[in-house]
């Protein structure tokens, strides 16, 4: 079970779905995918004999001897680009492919306003997500945390559409657990329970879980190849953006392709220590060396120490380095959640000075408080628990060259262990009733943000978003 390879099946049966030269339509959400699978490089599609990838919505001049293939999320401002286009055709024929299921009504549409009989064909192909690696996907959902306790329509709508996406893409019949303390997760199985097969055993298992449960993992600098160049450069849907790097490396002329089906050397060295491969990449060299080496601190604070002794430490450091915005950023995301309880507070009073001394300001300051503040329904109960929680989670003695496994695991890490093993607390993690198997599972597990850092220690698991 490959979602790379899944994708790219489709979209080359997408392009071979009409006879000679092509335009392929698509919008937002697919731009994106087709750009990724194919790797940015046009040429790819050419050889496909489509010669063009333009947006639906986008003004085009009419070539009547060019066919079109559509390739779109069946939404309403998507419907009603179609209209337009199908009552003032463009090209002279149309095959049209949904990225999940139309509404029968938004069909009656569209086939009204194709007077001249140009549609083909009119298919939904079950593809409705980034194939961010072999087994790992995504939504790219953002805002699921401005109504914490429930979902937005429009985001439970995005994702359960693209779960199910996955599920019929690759002819599974999961059987449903979810977080139980997370409302979120809850009404997300919920609305998933009716689309999936009720049956007393199925191949796979989906997992939704709350990222709200550590905030600490995503404060924490990773030390990986993949990690390093996202902080570094920046990796988004997979170029990676040189823009930083244009005024040190004079040639750089367009984002490189970084994924680990389009670059060799980055699927070989994505999940393994920065220092082991950057030397290779001369060409980077001196942009890495500027700033690799920057911010060590912000993995490490010592939270075991005295309280008078690990303010005198962080402000000594504040002091002593000059830290980029988002460095502060992170090393206060750790500062934050280490008082659960801030009101009255002095010492956390304390620490918001020093850090707006060193150069946040006060809406980062309630930024960081929100997330933390966010972060509590899904965290321990008491204080001990989770002062035990942030000890746990925070590794004191952090060396980029050490080859042994990072001393920081983050707590997923212990919750798919518990599930590989079979022994996630059922309690905590319960199934959605009537979707229960007996057997062994293949699992899909679902976050709201990816969980490429994991991938490396759980390559078993098949699938994570």
């Amino acid at each position: 079970m490959n979602v790379y390879h899944l994708a790219r099946s489709v979209l080359d049966e997408l392009c071979a779905a009409t006879d000679g030269l092509n335009v392929m339509l698509v919008d937002e959400d697919t731009l994106p995918l087709v750009s990724m699978v194919y790797g940015w490089r046009t040429r790819q599609l050419s050889d496909k004999e489509v010669f063009s990838v333009d947006k639906l919505a986008s003004l085009r001049e009419p070539m009547p001897e060019v066919n079109a293939t559509v390739f779109v999320r069946a939404s309403h401002g998507n419907i009603l680009s179609l209209q337009q286009e199908l009552s003032q055709p463009n090209y002279r024929s149309y095959a049209i492919f949904f990225t999940n299921e139309v509404d029968a009504t938004d069909l009656e549409l569209l086939a009204e306003a194709d007077t001249r009989e140009l549609v083909a064909q009119i298919k939904v192909v079950n593809l409705d997500y980034l194939p961010m690696d072999t087994n790992l996907f995504s939504l790219e959902t953002l805002g699921a945390f401005n109504h914490p306790e429930q979902l937005t329509r429009n985001m439970l709508s995005r994702c359960r559409d693209g779960l199910l996406s996955v599920i019929r893409g690759l002819g599974l019949h999961p059987t449903l657990r979810y977080q139980g303390n997370s409302g979120q997760c809850q009404q997300l199985a919920e609305a998933l329970k009716p689309h999936l097969l009720q049956a007393t055993e199925g191949d796979t298992m989906l997992l939704l879980l709350d990222r709200r449960q550590d905030l600490v993992t995503p404060s924490i600098q990773q030390w990986t190849y993949q990690a390093m160049m996202h902080e570094l450069y920046g990796l988004s849907c997979g170029r990676l953006d040189l823009t930083r790097a244009q005024a040190e490396l004079k040639e750089v002329e367009e984002p490189a392709v970084m994924t680990s089906f389009a670059d060799e050397f980055f699927g070989r060295a994505r999940f393994t220590k920065f220092p082991q491969n950057y030397l290779s990449i001369m060409e980077l060299e001196k942009v890495v060396t500027k700033r690799f080496f920057r911010t060590p601190e912000s993995n490490y604070f010592d939270f075991q120490s005295h309280a008078q002794e690990r303010f005198e430490k962080i402000q000594t450091a504040l002091r002593e380095r000059r830290y980029e915005p988002r460095d502060l950023l992170r090393i206060f995301m750790q500062v934050a959640i280490r008082y659960p309880d801030k009101a009255g507070c002095a010492e956390y009073v304390r620490l918001q000075e020093a850090f707006l001394n060193a150069g946040l300001s006060p809406l980062d300051l309630q930024c960081v408080d929100r997330a933390a503040e966010l972060s509590r329904p899904s965290a321990p109960a008491s204080s001990k628990d989770w002062e035990s929680y942030i000890l746990r989670s925070t590794f004191p003695n952090a060396d980029p060259d050490d080859e042994e496994e990072d001393s920081h695991t983050p707590l997923l890490a212990g919750l798919l262990q518990e599930l590989d093993k079979g022994s996630l607390n059922e309690k905590k993690y319960p199934w959605v009733p009537g979707l229960l198997g007996q057997k062994r599972y293949a699992q899909i597990l679902f976050s709201r943000r990816p969980l490429a850092h994991l991938m490396a220690r759980f390559a078993h698991l098949d699938h994570a978003v």
